[in-house]
């Protein structure tokens, strides 16, 4: 894995919301949560699987409160 990366970035309105896992150094990892590019919360853990699960779940709930993934494809104009 890498130092760090982008997991998710969801869109509701003019609002983001992205999820982000970093590596800190010793084995620790730390999982940030952004809403419009300021981290709203963050987790640290030596287990990336524990983080991955935990974005992926609130992944879930933003898609269940109507966030969705921004599909470029939707905004092309075709001539």
């Amino acid at each position: 894995m890498g130092s760090s990366g982008k997991l998710w970035t969801l869109h509701n309105g003019r609002q983001t919301a992205s999820a982000e896992i970093h590596e800190l150094g010793g084995g620790s990892l730390e999982l940030d949560y952004l809403r419009d590019g300021e981290l709203v919360a963050f987790l640290h853990s030596t287990d990336v699987d524990d983080l991955l699960r935990d974005a992926a779940i609130e992944r879930f709930v933003l898609e269940e409160r109507g966030w969705r993934v921004d599909n470029p494809r939707a905004h092309r104009h075709t001539s």
